[in-house]
């Protein structure tokens, strides 16, 4: 027995099922401060591989303008399911379903499965997605009941979400069985081969195959050709996505509050407001109002709301395209008396339409990706200091659509990140509010949760 700071490993060597190859199962015993003490073994480590050969005229996927300016990050998601009913009796049998629905499901997506070369390209050799089994000695409710504590560390690889890539590996997997009968499948894939909705489409790809072994996936694969760039701006990018020493909180604004601040903004002239622009604005008001107390002065900021393009460009492109198809609404403010949340709320309209006129004519190099933000970000780089906050919008995707065979998944569970500044909007499970994870440096976060204007449309939600 090895003892390896307050992990505990007994290993042994098994054989995968899958694509015969050697992997260790390790029980662990993690002690939280938090959380109670939990058994997480760890059943298998295993290489998935697509169930037909890539053909030799797609053997490698190059990366468009915009995928060579993404980190190589994995951008992690959890689907929690109280149950894998329907006539399933043994984890055994949801193993072998999961690892074989993948496989087939791989053969379509054949790029998952390759490796990262450089930022240039992905080989597409087959070599897999790693696929990790735990079994986790508590009930799925801890998850549920304390998103705030070391839950990441029941659903996900340790030490995986939100990190840098592992090596070249582009897709990293892991199916969490709980005492309780209910079964967590993450994801952590790279920034470099999808976005959000890229992410959607697979994960429904993969349980429609589960469900029905049938199932014909039809994901495009973007051509790098498609949205090109020409000289993207310098920018302050590395500074922006450092990791930092941060505190994350997650709140929920219900339906109707919402509906209180689209009728703020409405009173003040913009038109038809959407629920993810207001929360956005608020968001951004009370982050810098928080940022300016701890500082102690005004910081000049930019606002960087991502914008999925699929159906903005012309011609548009199909829901199931795969890759970083996306941009950025962006707003710059420079003076403190420019923050007031109508304002912000308007700039982000207006910016929005900037966008949707660009990308509404026929695609051309100089109106591309980024546009928004870059401009803005470099001028305000050629200055002062500046803040950067972004946000990212998962509303509306249709991540509660896996469905594996067992019904719609009771959460999808999104870890908290390093990165200070960043803000990760989703729907609330009943798809009756949306629920926003914030992340801000340690003496910024104290002074924002207890803003009195967050929290007249805002509820912090705690661990119970």
């Amino acid at each position: 027995m090895n003892r390896i700071g307050s992990l505990y490993f007994n290993t042994k060597f098994v054989k995968s099922k899958v694509c015969n190859s050697t992997y260790k199962a390790f029980p662990l015993i993690i002690n939280h401060h938090t959380m109670a003490s939990f058994q997480i073994q760890i059943i298998s480590e295993t290489l998935i591989k697509p169930s037909s050969p890539t053909p030799p005229s797609l053997k490698q996927h190059r990366f468009s303008d915009y995928d060579k300016t993404m980190h190589h990050m994995y951008i992690p998601a959890a689907f929690l399911y109280t149950s894998h009913g329907h006539g399933i009796t043994s984890t055994d049998e949801v193993s072998q379903l999961l690892k074989n629905s993948l496989s087939k499901t791989l053969s379509h997506y054949y790029h998952f499965a390759g490796r990262l070369v450089g930022d240039s390209h992905v080989d597409c050799n087959d070599m897999g997605v790693k696929l990790f089994e735990v079994r986790v000695r508590c009930p799925m409710t801890e998850v549920l009941k304390r998103p705030n504590t070391d839950a990441k560390d029941l659903v996900f690889p340790k030490g995986l979400p939100w990190s840098m890539g592992e090596g070249d590996i582009l897709v990293v997997a892991q199916i969490t069985y709980f005492d309780c009968g209910g079964i967590a499948i993450s994801t952590d894939m790279s920034h470099k081969i999808v976005d959000v909705s890229s992410i959607a489409t697979f994960m429904k790809d993969w349980a429609a195959m589960a469900r029905n072994s049938s199932h014909q996936p039809y994901p495009v694969i973007v051509s790098p050709t498609i949205l090109p760039m020409d000289d993207i701006p310098a920018t302050a990018e590395d500074d922006i996505m450092k990791e930092n020493i941060c505190q994350s909180r997650r709140f929920l604004f219900d339906d109707s509050k919402i509906v209180e601040l689209k009728a703020m903004a409405a009173n003040s002239g913009v038109e038809n407001p959407t629920r993810v622009e207001v929360v956005t604005a608020i968001l951004h008001k009370c982050a810098v109002t928080a940022s300016t107390t701890a500082l102690g002065s005004f910081m000049p900021n930019i606002l960087l709301l991502a914008v999925n393009l699929r159906s903005i460009v012309s011609p548009p492109l199909a829901n199931t395209s795969i890759g970083n198809i996306s941009s950025c609404c962006a707003i710059s403010v420079t003076h403190e008396n420019q923050m007031k949340f109508p304002l912000l709320v308007g700039e982000l309209r207006r910016s929005k339409t900037k966008l949707l006129q660009n990308y509404g004519k026929q695609l051309k190099k100089s109106e591309l990706l980024f546009l928004n933000g870059t401009d803005k970000a470099q001028k305000l780089s050629d200055g002062d200091s500046f803040d950067c906050f972004i946000f990212t919008s998962w509303c509306r995707s249709p991540l509660y659509e896996v469905d594996f065979g067992w019904g719609r998944p009771v959460q999808v569970y999104v870890p908290s990140c390093p990165i200070k500044n960043t803000f990760r909007l989703t729907d609330t499970p009943a798809q009756d509010g949306i629920q926003a994870l914030v992340t801000l440096e340690e003496n910024v976060m104290p002074i924002f949760e207890n803003d009195e204007e967050l929290l007249a449309f805002a509820s912090l939600i705690k661990d119970s």
